[in-house]
């Protein structure tokens, strides 16, 4: 094999590397109840497969036609540019564009942690606790699951949060269940 071939197929391999790479780390970093998401061109999977349009390209033109190097090198990276832009496109268009906060996980995370009633709840109107969750601190409105006024300062548990409308019951009460 030729130098150029071994540049392309090393260029291939790299790239493989890095989607892998990718693949098995993510590319979200998430810190406590926050996910920070890279920018669309620049992350692992959009080098990873620049690289690897690259290499296939460069090893395919190397092997099979007689252009010169520098001709070779040429096509090789407007093939991996190519590559870097739909790559690019595809990752700010589909896959970064999820919402950064599922719901679902978030109503698991709230449900059945205790807080603080702040504000008296009444049978029929609401009150208000308040709650520390992953580090950040929380007052939102409650009211009471089963109707019963609970007075400020007593412990209850989240049973349900839609919005900034938490449904609660005391602690004394849920207690005795476990």
């Amino acid at each position: 094999m030729t130098p150029a071939v071994w540049f392309f197929t090393a260029a291939f391999i790299a790239g493989l590397v890095l989607a892998v790479f990718a693949m098995l780390r993510g590319v979200e970093k998430r810190t406590g109840d926050e996910i920070k998401r890279p920018l669309a061109g620049l992350n692992l999977p959009v080098f990873g497969m620049a690289l690897i349009a690259f290499g296939a390209v460069g090893y395919l033109v190397s092997r099979y036609s007689g252009l010169g190097f520098p001709a070779r090198v040429l096509i090789a990276a407007a093939s991996g540019g190519a590559a870097y832009a739909g790559m690019t496109l595809l990752l700010a268009k589909w896959a970064l564009r999820a919402p950064l906060e599922d719901p679902h996980e978030l109503q698991e995370l709230i449900q059945g942690h205790i807080a603080v009633v702040v504000q008296a709840i009444g049978a029929t109107t609401p009150g208000r606790i308040e709650y520390t969750l992953n580090g950040h601190h929380h007052s939102v409105e409650a009211r009471s699951l089963n109707g019963q006024p609970i007075p400020a300062g007593t412990e209850v548990v989240i049973d349900q949060q839609q919005g900034d409308v938490a449904q609660v019951e005391p602690w004394a009460s849920v207690e005795p269940r476990l």
